[in-house]
């Protein structure tokens, strides 16, 4: 009973204690002491074990106390954990509980006042003293001892490490803090740091001084170790050579040559590291760079004096370091030569060259970036022409030059003369590649020898370069043609090719796929076979373009490619199927119709019964051997003309007896009704299909009634299932011929039998056939409970199942079936069925030559209400009026008094009673339509006026004028004239039928202008200040906010560092996050291992906008972490089934629409208000 009492009262203290127990499995009288002693009731320290935690069990119950108000419980939770911590770093992490185990600090462009941040840090170390004892300092100041000396070690590292820089920052804001703290603790430490760091702590000026020059002297006097200096391995040796002799004669006029000796290059990092990250330190204790050298001492003065000179020795090294590798693209380039201006000197193009290098190293390169760098910056890319070392760099430079239509002949090189030294490396394999390429070496030798390997990624970028037509751009096509490999680092190696030529690619295919040397089967396979991994930038564009290029070689490998690959191959050649020869057609199809994965056989039956080719149909029964495939070509020669003859002719030749049989049943049923002749061809059915549907007693499924009122035969039922087993992605054309005999009614029973009885199996998903047959021949009932169903499977995950059911719905040919889908568009959550919803949607739009939008503008309800927006009940001899007002509300008026009414009233003595219930029964169902369209349309609507949708007079005037509630949003709206895409004037529509100026004066519209919603972003303060006085004075509320919508702009930071930061100082919910955040039209990322998502995604169009976050379950589960928002930005939308968007792809803010930013922001907004 205690147990639960302070359960109730100190939930957090309890939750805390629940861990403790469960991590280190104590007793019962344990964990009500930790309770105890936590809440305060309890001095005396509880008598624990000690053992190995784990801090992330406890950081949400912590926070959450802390945030609450529970200071004091809060310390004494946290002694807790120190004491029942068994190890130092154990302990350690305790404390960083409290005190973050980081501090961060600015960048050189950054402007933060950091030394509150120590003040504030030290303040926290002395509360830490207070709570854990001296211990705890003591081991705080060891562990950065032993982090010191880690730095030291680690600085033979890799030749470019942010990291390491970073880390050496931290490490002198530490000490500084420790300092703070108790000048004693940092003199414990001094033996085991590096002296200029504790020079620069306690500020003792002439000793950094002689510092930074022992350490210039090493670095200037020194031969450099070529591996650990980007410089001596990006840079010309000419050019290098005759600035260090420059710095020798006027630094150190009295060494005459530089010493034979190599700097190790573990000191060469390390003082590399401390000059730079000493100056970053600097500028952070001063707030800023500016501040910074407005208030520079000797020490300061002396380094900025040293790597001045530096500069000159190792100017990438220092570049790359001071900014910590994040290296500028595009227009930030002149930006961050900005930010090192007092710094660094600025004599070279030394940061355009490290761009450069930064895009050619990532996966996807960016091309547009680079010739950007490069034609926006013509004469900085020829000087780096000349002084980059870099094949590949000087390669693309001279190539983008040249087909800008600069003269490069001044330049005695060429691509060939660049390509040479790029292979002369110390990699065997470059030089064995380089080999063959150039006709050393043959093929099979290549072959051999392994030649291709991941180490050729600069090489390949190389020949990219070059034209299609080149010799080595063949040789390397015939290269990758031949090798068979699956292992991942030869994929990845394909993928770049790939995505290193582009466009080029299709120029080489059309160039070599018939070269003799050419293994054209191998290459397309292996382009296909990359085209599931999410880092392939290959679209399907990009594959439909290969397959039509390479129809037969690709039917070739079908049956060797994976289904989602076969899929794609057999929609794009159906998609052109006039483009293919009949032969050709012929052999697609017959792949279709012998693939066993269901989906692509049934694409395959569907476009094999639309063909209606007789001579096709003739050739698929007399040359397969597959007894369903020569059953379905009978079948299909029903549709042609003339069918009889041709199953005579077939008959003739006959010699097998069931195929005699059945040819015989389908001449006799010419002289039958079409009825009878489907009940013959069921007597004919193979029964092994009967077996299959033996969780469906056919037997009692609703009989099938004729015109004149009698049941059919049971033999129809049969027919229709047996028919519809392979039509998995649509009705069988010969299913829907019963509609021309049987009543739709007891179709519709019959469609619902068929679909209760497959709900109640568990609705399996290998007899989906089920749904477009109960689509084509059901009713409203069946869209009823399919949108239900549809829901429920979203939520249960099985998104394909629902999916498949909406696009069964399209097949209906009820209007109220393809509302149904566009609502589900607008409220499903899951995004595998939105994207079916959408899909449903284009393809009706297609069929009527319209856009989706339009096609959902059509499906908007009347609701039954009059042109003059009027709708009336009839009780018999009393009748009532209903409108729909300005709110969106029903108005109910009694024609016999003129009373306004909530509902309709009860029926009387004088009603007629079946006439009064009709109408009740009817408007329970507007009420419930009319709520269901005022949240979707009110939704549409809103997503209008953030992307800007704009409507053609006449379009606009059939939709918002000629619908009763569509009317009813316009009068509450503003709404804008837009030529061009530009606001000209805006307008509001009267409830008279007219159109309104912000001035009170009537409007007239020209009618080839479109009309648009406004945004309060395009409207200046008068008017819409005018605005918002005309609706306050008529009385109107806005359906949804529009004139009163928060506005958001990009701030300078925004726009320099193209990412949005704002709203990450809080925690939220991480459910009622997401659902808001998918209400409002977002998706979640796809889910990472044990089904961990950290993004959300939105789209407008080309752009797609990504929001990070720390990341939560895609499944709720009780005790959640809350999560917190990290960063926004904005990318080019590549419509592809993973998103893999790399930060160097970031759109730049000042591209990005103001309603597209506005509006985005504002979503988080609203998803984030509590």
């Amino acid at each position: 009973m205690d147990m639960l009492f302070k359960s109730k009262q100190s939930p957090l203290i309890t939750a805390f204690a629940t861990v403790c127990k469960r991590e280190c499995k104590m007793d019962v009288e344990q964990y009500e002491q930790i309770i105890d002693y936590v809440a305060g009731e309890r001095e005396v320290f509880p008598k624990l074990s000690k053992h190995r935690m784990y801090m992330y069990d406890f950081e949400s119950t912590m926070k959450k106390m802390w945030k609450q108000g529970m200071e004091a419980e809060y310390f004494r939770a946290l002694q807790v954990l120190y004491h029942m911590n068994d190890t130092q770093s154990r302990k350690m992490d305790v404390i960083f509980l409290y005190i973050d185990e980081y501090l961060t600090f600015n960048k050189l462009h950054g402007e933060e006042d950091i030394l509150s941040k120590l003040y504030e840090r030290t303040e926290k170390l002395k509360t830490v003293q207070d709570v854990l004892g001296e211990e705890a300092i003591r081991m705080y100041v060891e562990h950065f001892i032993k982090d010191a000396k880690a730095e030291v070690a680690r600085s033979s590292g890799y030749p470019r490490s942010a990291k390491l820089t970073i880390e050496m920052v931290n490490l002198l804001l530490e000490c500084k803090v420790i300092s703070l703290l108790n000048p004693s603790y940092l003199e414990m430490m001094k033996a085991d740091i590096h002296p200029f760091i504790y020079h620069l702590i306690t500020e003792n000026h002439a000793e950094v001084v002689t510092e930074v020059e022992r350490m210039l002297e090493k670095l200037c006097t020194s031969l450099l170790p070529n591996g650990s200096s980007i410089t001596y391995l990006e840079l010309e040796k000419a050019f290098r050579k005759k600035n260090i002799e420059h710095v020798r004669k006027s630094v150190y006029p009295g060494i005459e040559q530089i010493g034979k000796e190599i700097l190790p290059a573990k000191e060469y990092k390390l003082y590399v590291t401390l000059l730079c990250a000493g100056l970053l330190y600097k500028v952070n204790l001063n707030g800023s760079k500016e501040n910074f050298l407005r208030h520079t001492d000797a020490s300061d003065q002396k380094l900025l004096d040293a790597l001045a000179v530096l500069y000159d020795v190792i100017p990438l090294d220092l570049i790359d370091t001071l900014l910590l590798s994040d290296i500028p693209q595009g227009e930030q380039i002149a930006y961050m030569e900005e930010v090192l201006a007092g710094i660094l000197p600025a004599t070279e193009p030394y940061l355009l060259l490290l761009s450069l290098l930064a895009l050619f190293r990532e996966d996807e390169m960016l091309w547009d970036t680079a010739e950007q760098s490069i034609t926006e910056n013509p004469e900085k890319a020829e000087r780096v022409l000349c002084i980059v070392a870099n094949p590949m760099i000087k390669g693309y430079i001279y190539q983008t030059m040249r087909k800008q239509g600069i003269d490069m002949s001044h330049h005695a090189a060429n691509l060939d003369a660049f390509f040479v030294p790029a292979m002369f490396t110390k990699s065997k394999h470059a030089i064995t590649f380089y080999r063959y390429i150039t006709g050393g070496i043959s093929l099979e030798e290549a072959l051999g020898q392994k030649v291709l390997n991941s180490k050729l990624h600069d090489a390949i970028l190389l020949l990219s370069f070059f034209e299609a037509q080149h010799e080595f751009c063949r040789r390397l096509f015939i290269l990758f043609s031949h090798y068979e490999e699956t292992d991942y680092n030869y994929v990845r190696l394909l993928s770049h090719f790939c995505n290193s030529f582009a466009d080029k690619l299709t120029l080489l295919m059309e160039a070599y796929m018939d070269d003799p040397e050419v293994n054209t089967e191998q290459f397309l396979f292996n382009i296909f076979d990359f085209r599931s991994y999410y880092w392939s930038k290959f679209t399907d564009d990009h594959y439909k373009k290969i397959i039509m290029s390479n129809k037969e070689s690709v039917l070739s490998i079908y049956g060797k490619l994976p289904v989602e690959e076969r899929i794609l191959v057999l929609e794009t050649l159906f998609e052109q199927k006039n483009q293919l020869e009949s032969t050709l057609l012929y052999q697609v199809l017959r792949l279709g119709l012998h693939d066993t994965a269901k989906k692509a056989n049934a694409i395959a039956i569907a476009e094999f019964m639309e063909t209606k080719d007789k001579e096709l149909y003739i050739h698929v029964y007399k040359t397969e051997k597959k007894a369903k495939v020569k059953e379905l070509a009978l079948d299909a020669l029903r549709n042609i003309d003339g069918y009889k003859d041709i199953y005579r002719e077939l008959l003739a030749n006959e010699k097998n007896k069931k195929f005699i049989e059945l040819l015989q049943q389908f001449i006799e049923a010419e002289d039958l009704s079409l009825a009878n002749a489907h009940a013959n061809i069921a007597k004919m059915i193979d029964k092994r299909k009967l077996t299959r549907l033996k969780w469906l007693a056919i037997e009692q499924l609703p009989n099938l009634i004729e015109q004149s009122g009698q049941p059919f035969s049971q033999e129809i039922k049969e027919y229709i299932l047996t028919h519809s087993v392979d039509f998995a992605m649509e009705p069988s054309p010969k299913v829907i011929e019963i509609r021309e005999y049987a009543t739709p009614q007891s179709l519709g029973e019959f469609a619902i039998g068929i679909l209760q009885a497959w709900l109640d199996s568990g609705a399996p998903a290998k007899e989906k056939w089920v749904l477009p047959l109960c689509a084509v021949f059901g009713d409203r009932r069946i869209v009823d409970i399919l949108a239900k169903q549809i829901k429920e499977w979203a939520e249960q995950g099985r998104g394909a199942i629902a999916s498949e059911a909406v696009k069964a719905l399209a097949f209906m040919s009820d209007t109220t079936a393809l509302r149904t889908i566009d609502q589900l568009k607008h409220t499903i959550k899951n995004r595998q069925v939105k994207k079916a919803a959408a899909d449903a949607l284009l393809m009706a739009a297609r069929h009527l030559n319209i856009t989706p939008e339009e096609l959902e503008d059509r499906l908007i309800p009347n609701l039954g209400f009059d042109e003059t927006g009027i709708r009336r009940f009839n009780y018999g001899q009393r009748t009532f009026t209903v409108k729909v007002n300005n709110e969106l509300e029903i108005v109910i008026t009694n024609d016999e008094n003129g009373k306004i009414l909530k509902n309709l009233p009860k029926p009387t003595q004088t009603d007629d009673t079946e006439l009064a219930e009709q109408a009740r029964e009817e408007m329970k169902l507007l009420k419930k339509e009319l709520k269901n369209a005022v949240k979707i349309q009110g939704m549409r609507l809103e997503n209008a006026l953030s992307t800007n949708r704009l409507w053609s007079t006449a379009a606009w005037k059939s939709l918002f004028v000629n619908n009763v509630l569509m009317r009813s949003f316009a009068i509450g709206l503003i709404w804008g004239v837009y030529e061009e895409d530009q606001l000209q004037d805006t307008f509001r529509y009267m409830e008279d039928g007219t159109f309104n100026t912000s001035d009170e004066e009537e409007y007239e519209w020209r009618e080839d202008v479109r009309i648009g919603l406004v945004h309060p972003l395009e409207l200046t303060p008068e008017v819409l200040e005018a605005w918002r006085t005309q609706l306050e004075d008529y009385e109107i509320t806005q359906p949804f906010i529009q004139l009163e919508r928060p506005l958001f702009l990009p701030t300078e930071e925004e726009y320099e560092t193209k990412v949005v930061t704002r709203f990450t100082e809080h925690e939220y919910a991480p459910g009622t996050f997401a659902n808001r955040m998918e209400k409002l039209g977002w998706y979640k990322g796809v889910p990472q291992d044990a089904g961990f998502y950290t993004e959300f995604y939105k789209e407008y169009g080309s752009i797609i906008v990504e929001l990070l976050f720390s990341g939560t379950s895609i499944s709720y589960y009780e005790g959640m972490e809350d999560i917190h928002l990290e960063e926004l930005a904005f990318y080019r939308n590549r419509f592809d089934r993973y998103h893999y968007y790399r930060k160097e792809s970031r759109l730049d803010i000042a591209t990005i629409p103001a309603r597209v930013f506005s509006e985005t922001l504002y979503d988080i907004m609203r998803a984030t208000e509590k």
